[in-house]
């Protein structure tokens, strides 16, 4: 039985000591805090998880920018073979190019229409709560016409930084 489990708090196998969550002078380097990828501050979070229980990260609004790269991602990590190459970087740098790609071919141009769909939505789904004390609707996101596009360097740029040229499907 691990040590954890009878109450015993001796680091060992079954109990390595770590602890959860990160370092609250890390919480705005996470993912889920940082303002390319979510509406919402750490502040509002914060404030909405002491008054609710509820973690961060079911609390945050994320960008519809953000939602579309990591359906991008999903989709590209189980519909399409990713070249593994000689060296175990190239799996990265590939998948990488890969993702860059259909990003600047196939969402990038429609990333305002996603955006005002995703506001559309969030209206649909909260009507009561735009503007209320309810789940905070940053003015920034009211506007989803306004919605900065995710950071994604284009796979020729990619391509360009390590020396080859094109996709791996273009060359």
């Amino acid at each position: 039985m691990p040590p954890s489990a009878t109450g015993d708090d001796a680091c060992s196998a079954w109990n390595p000591g770590i602890q959860p969550g990160i370092p609250s002078e890390y919480r705005p380097l996470e993912t889920i805090l940082r303002q390319e990828s979510v509406s919402s501050t750490l502040e509002e979070v914060s404030e909405l998880a002491q008054l609710t229980g509820l973690k961060h990260e079911e609390l945050v609004a994320f960008r519809p920018e953000r939602l579309a790269l990591h359906e991008l991602i999903v989709r590209v990590t189980a519909e399409i073979v990713v070249a593994e190459g000689a060296e175990e970087e190239e799996f990265g740098r590939n998948f990488r190019e890969i993702v860059a790609a259909i990003w600047q071919r196939d969402v990038l141009p429609h990333l305002t229409e996603l955006a005002h769909l995703h506001a559309q939505l969030r209206a649909r789904r909260h009507p009561h709560q735009a503007g209320s004390r309810g789940i905070p609707v940053p003015a920034r996101d009211r506007d989803a016409a306004t919605a900065t596009p995710f950071p994604i360097q284009p796979a020729a740029q990619l391509a360009a930084d390590r020396g080859g040229g094109g996709t791996p499907a273009g060359r």
